[in-house]
């Protein structure tokens, strides 16, 4: 009868364990019971649904962390698409986790910041353009340099130096 007693209290407690999420403590406890009645096949289906989960979370902490990895590699190259995906992966398999959700919002940020700046950055090209269609040689030239700075690229360098060509023929002249 004592014996009995120490089972149900066993499975009791390995019961309210499993049912509270303490796996591992659940597990122990249905290993300890199934050593008290090894021919009672509850313990041991029980054990196999606990390592099951086990195995389930392990496997999900698994795909988070290779989740995770891939957003921050994808981050540190600059490929911010490919980081805010991997982010969102992450996010869709822990959504309780704060650190995806930051990294997304940072990203955005940056994303945002970037596309105000090539918007600048066209529109300082444009005013260039029109300043050298207008023979506004030197206005186009300072418009192509404040381009360059926005952003290093080839087409202003090329129009600075056709607008320092045009100057200098003029003052040929």
């Amino acid at each position: 009868a004592a014996a009995e007693k120490a089972y149900q209290e066993t499975i009791a407690s390995a019961d309210a364990a499993f049912e509270g999420k303490d796996y591992q403590t659940a597990l122990s406890a249905y290993q300890k019971a199934s050593g008290m009645k090894p021919e009672e096949s509850y313990p041991k289906d029980q054990i196999a649904k606990v390592e099951g989960v086990l195995a389930e979370a392990a496997q999900e902490e698994a795909d988070y962390q290779a989740a995770i990895k891939r957003g921050d590699e994808a981050f540190a190259a600059q490929k911010l698409e490919a980081a805010v995906a991997a982010f969102e992966e992450a996010k869709g398999i822990k959504a309780n986790e704060t650190y995806p959700t930051e990294k997304i919002t940072e990203i955005q940020g940056i994303i945002a910041a970037n596309q105000a700046k090539e918007e600048e950055n066209q529109s300082t090209i444009a005013k260039a353009d029109k300043a050298f269609e207008a023979e506004s040689y030197a206005e186009a030239k300072t418009a192509y340099e404040a381009a360059l700075k926005l952003k290093d690229e080839q087409y202003p360098k090329d129009q600075i130096l056709a607008a320092d060509e045009k100057l200098a023929e003029l003052a040929a002249k």
